[in-house]
């Protein structure tokens, strides 16, 4: 599966949800270096997801912009699926 399938797997699971809203950033030259693939709002909290396919990993500054978003107080985060997310976000 290619990571912009499982990013907008992700986006639409987390949309259907009451009191979620999250949307795809794209990156260029107007974008910020490291920002997350999905930046939203989860139950009245900042949220920031890093989409991976399986086995890949966030680049450092991807790591890095996850730490200042959780620093921050935001819910920050790598994940590669939907489970990933479910469990992160402790939805049942």
């Amino acid at each position: 599966m290619l990571e912009r399938d499982i990013v907008r797997s992700i986006r639409s699971y987390l949309n259907a949800i009451d009191g979620v809203f999250v949307w795809k950033t794209h990156g260029g030259q107007f974008g910020t270096a490291g920002e997350p693939d999905l930046i939203g709002s989860y139950k009245g909290n900042a949220l920031g997801i890093e989409v991976k396919r399986p086995g890949k990993k966030a680049t450092r500054l991807q790591d890095l912009f996850l730490k200042k978003l959780q620093a921050a107080g935001a819910t920050a985060f790598v994940a590669c699926s939907i489970e990933d997310v479910k469990k992160k976000l402790n939805i049942k």
